[in-house]
């Protein structure tokens, strides 16, 4: 069973500005980030919402038709959790979605997972008190990142390292 919560759309936690994605929050993590944005999703008792692998699945592909977007950004939490690895694994192997991860851990230890088939990663931990307030204008996408955050895309590119970004 998955602990997680399928929200319907997100304008500003996917990496360009063309497109809404669905998110899914999953419970479980370890970061104990200071000053997290989703406290509430670090114990993974916390949440209510269990689905199984298929039924979450069915949850994913059903709020993406009928939300006309191909893109899902998998948060948390940590999505990347161990009680979350085998589902994630293996959504973003068998999926022919995009997929953008965020995740507390560094990406040397994501690359020993041997993840595949995510679109976008984006690797470290959330720190407000390290945010790039002067980088952001009305352009900007991912407000709520740190300049510690990293994100990259599939083929191990570092895209930006400050955490802010607009692809």
């Amino acid at each position: 069973m998955v602990r997680a919560i399928c929200k319907d759309v997100t304008f500003t936690d996917y990496p360009t500005l063309d497109d809404c994605a669905i998110i899914v929050y999953f419970a479980g993590c370890e970061h104990n980030c200071e000053d997290c944005q989703n406290e509430l999703f670090q114990d993974s008792a916390s949440m209510r919402d269990t689905y199984t692998d298929s039924d979450l699945l069915d949850v994913i592909y059903e709020k993406c038709l009928s939300n006309f977007t191909d893109k899902v950004v998998l948060s948390g939490g940590d999505p990347l959790h161990e009680n979350n690895r085998a589902f994630v694994k293996m959504f973003c192997e068998e999926t022919d979605l995009d997929v953008m991860i965020y995740t507390g851990y560094e990406k040397w230890q994501v690359d020993t997972l041997g993840l595949k088939g995510y679109r976008y990663l984006k690797t470290g931990k959330f720190e407000t008190n390290n945010r790039n307030n002067d980088k952001l204008d009305s352009n900007t996408h991912f407000i709520l990142a740190s300049q510690n955050q990293e994100l990259w895309d599939s083929d191990g590119n570092l895209l930006t390292k400050d955490g802010i970004y607009v692809l």
